[in-house]
């Protein structure tokens, strides 16, 4: 799959840090194990459906060298996959749940920030996608995960589109390809937090709050309890 990347990338003028990998179910136990053991090659991951088998990683162990984002989507009744992992499968082999796996790449992105969201019930039938955004004021990377009450799939609750959710992620994790590798994994500086008011904030819960950056950009927050 490296070497794919890299050839395509040459070979057609791709960019090379603007490389994605996405793919459900044992495509998505790729994007954990490329995300795992891989740096600099893709820039962001979205598993769809998947998990991460510990015995099926190098030394049993995911010790990824930079952060990377990650994007899971996943059903809360997945009977293939489940979502609370099984320890003791006796098919696949142990798989961990998505709780655990969020919380690993989560805490490896220094993530500090959770906004919660539901999408609306468009089809009224009852399998409604939740979001779950992670971010933080000091990298540029996130974590997000979407739940649905459906099953092994890319997720069919017909209220989001999937895959345009997926490009969108890639979209705003996508690096500047004006500027180098070094410095878009530079880490930008937090100039200051502001209500909607204009007054200064430290980090209020519950309150929308605008984070301010030394590269001019400003970011919209709503940091839950």
């Amino acid at each position: 799959i490296v070497s794919l990347a890299s050839y395509l990338q040459s070979t057609h003028q791709l960019s090379p840090v603007n490389t994605f990998f996405t793919g459900m179910s044992n495509g998505g136990e790729l994007c954990y194990l490329l995300a795992c053991e891989t740096q600099n090659v893709f820039r962001a991951f979205a598993p769809v459906a998947g998990t991460i088998f510990p015995n099926g990683l190098t030394n049993n162990i995911c010790t990824p060298t930079i952060p990377v984002p990650i994007f899971e989507t996943h059903g809360r009744n997945d009977n293939i996959t489940l979502i609370q992992g099984d320890l003791f499968n006796q098919y696949w082999g142990p798989y961990l749940g998505i709780d655990t796996i969020i919380d690993f790449w989560v805490d490896h992105n220094s993530l500090t920030d959770l906004v919660v969201d539901t999408f609306p019930n468009l089809n009224n039938n009852n399998k409604i996608t939740i979001s779950y955004k992670y971010s933080a004021p000091s990298t540029n990377n996130e974590v997000w995960l979407y739940t649905h009450k459906s099953g092994h799939n890319w997720g069919d609750d017909g209220d989001i589109v999937i895959e345009q959710e997926i490009w969108d992620f890639f979209t705003k994790m996508s690096f500047n390809t004006s500027t180098s590798l070094e410095e878009n994994y530079s880490v930008r500086g937090l100039v200051k937090v502001i209500d909607i008011l204009g007054r200064e904030s430290n980090d209020q819960q519950n309150t929308i709050l605008l984070y301010i950056y030394d590269d001019g950009t400003v970011e919209k927050k709503i940091i839950l309890e």
